[in-house]
């Protein structure tokens, strides 16, 4: 497909090339005072045709990493803390990130929900999110403030670096992953 679409540009940059005569004011009739505006516009064409068949190829745009499962529990003394997303950071490496349910309990993802995380070692970020929406507009149409959390943590919970929460992935996974904020 790239190489006969790398043919195809070179056909279609040999034609415009050579087409650079007074024809072209036929297609271009406002571009005729200048014959590097004819070529600009034609280059142009060229662009947009170079747009439609190389950059609308639906393909995803970053790897796709292995991930080992990843799930546990986020308390806050002792107790479960519901509906707050947990971050998973470390350096060069993607997030991977979960939100708690009412139980606590979170399942991390990497390249897609509940895929898991690279094994290693990462600092954690917490930060309320509220409970799941039941409207289908919800995020799309329409946002809505979520309620108050019930426990009210720390703000320095929401940046890894400064949490002093840190988590090690092991290299077999772990659905028992423990976060316990004080």
């Amino acid at each position: 497909m790239v190489k006969s679409g790398v043919l195809l540009v070179r056909w279609v940059v040999a034609r415009l090339l050579a087409s650079c005569n007074d024809q072209s004011a036929e297609l271009f009739p406002y571009f005729t005072r200048f014959d590097g505006m004819k070529l600009l516009a034609k280059f142009s064409y060229l662009g947009s045709i170079c747009a439609l068949l190389f950059g609308c190829g639906g393909q995803p745009s970053g790897d796709v990493l292995s991930t080992v499962p990843a799930a546990g529990v986020l308390t806050y003394k002792g107790k479960p803390l519901e509906f707050h997303q947990v971050i998973f950071m470390s350096e060069g490496k993607r997030p991977a990130a979960g939100a708690s349910d009412s139980d606590g309990k979170f399942t991390l993802g990497t390249n897609e929900v509940g895929d898991g995380a690279p094994p290693g070692e990462y600092e954690v970020a917490v930060t309320y999110v509220g409970p799941p929406s039941t409207n289908p507009a919800e995020g799309m149409t329409e946002f809505t403030t979520p309620p108050p959390p019930k426990i009210k943590i720390d703000r320095k919970y929401a940046d890894s670096a400064k949490s002093g929460l840190t988590v090690t992935v092991p290299s077999g996974g772990s659905s028992d992953l423990k976060i316990e904020l004080n």
